[in-house]
């Protein structure tokens, strides 16, 4: 019987962030009611949005998952929560989002398994790269996620630093020679660019009841 150990790795990852988000919102006193539907909602619509990516890329031809498409899912998922449950909205949010690289890093190894996604970062295989860079985002927005009173601010820093290295990162993969810009690249600036304009209209958006 042979192990698959793509798929094992992939859902490690995923786990692994459930996991951090679920303890992180415990400790800010998150009702175990409100983390487990959010975990729950969370886990289809990375699935989801994670496989229809692909999907929809391919025009129908391939099939698998794919890291934007999963963080696409879980920010729907997460907000969709915070209105639903109206339960510590700030923290529901924010540990989520601090967790997302750690989901991430951890299920980038596959990728190295696999041989996909693949390039040089100076010489190193750049899956692991991707994968220790993102660790990092992890440690940092935790760090930042424990020690302030302000867990939003452990929330935008992940986004910003996780943007900034995925647009980076890029240009050491092989999919990007040939490209002035790749359309991953194009993609997460798209991601990113939305996620300024909603934090800049912040205030102005319907608060949950």
């Amino acid at each position: 019987m042979r192990i698959n150990w793509y798929g094992i790795l992939l859902l490690t990852g995923i786990a692994s962030g459930f996991v951090s988000a679920t303890l992180l919102g415990a400790s800010c006193k998150i009702k175990r009611q409100t983390l487990a539907y959010t975990a729950f909602l969370n886990l289809l619509c990375v699935l989801v949005f994670s496989f229809m990516e692909v999907f929809y890329l391919s025009a129908g031809k391939l099939y698998g998952m794919s890291g934007l498409g999963g963080a696409l899912g879980l920010m729907i998922g997460t907000i969709a929560s915070v209105y639903i449950h109206n339960d510590h909205h700030k923290e529901l949010f924010s540990s989520w989002v601090v967790s997302a690289p750690l989901m991430y890093a951890v299920a980038k190894t596959a990728c190295l398994y696999a041989g996909c996604c693949s390039g040089s970062f100076f010489g190193l295989p750049i899956q692991p790269v991707v994968s220790l860079a993102f660790l990092l985002i992890y440690i940092i927005s935790l760090i930042v996620f424990i020690r302030s009173q302000e867990k939003s601010k452990a929330a935008y820093m992940a986004m910003l630093l996780a943007f900034v290295m995925r647009i980076v990162l890029d240009f050491f993969h092989d999919s990007h020679h040939g490209h002035l810009v790749s359309r991953e690249q194009i993609m997460v600036l798209v991601a990113g660019g939305i996620a300024f304009i909603l934090f800049l209209l912040r205030k102005k958006l319907p608060k949950p009841r």
